[in-house]
């Protein structure tokens, strides 16, 4: 699955493990990044549509990523 290869890579160094048993081959890349998050306790998999099929897929500690969303909400969503 080229999903996992890419996802393997970029977590490369990072000690995370994904059971791709539990992935299954007619979903999407939403899915599976859901499901990988629930695997993982310390980062996220954020995954971004660019596409009609293409991604932007990066791994972000959970700081990193609630950081960045608070900063996106700020910027976008002014009251």
């Amino acid at each position: 699955m080229i999903f996992m290869i890419a996802v393997n890579k970029l977590s490369t160094g990072l000690e995370l493990e994904v059971n791709e048993e539990i992935l299954d081959s007619d979903e999407d890349i939403p899915r599976w990044g859901k499901i990988i998050n629930t695997q993982w306790t310390d980062y996220v998999l954020s995954a971004m549509d660019v596409g009609s099929d293409s991604y932007v897929l990066m791994i972000l500690s959970k700081d990193d990523f609630y950081k960045r969303l608070r900063n996106w909400q700020r910027r976008y969503y002014k009251e």
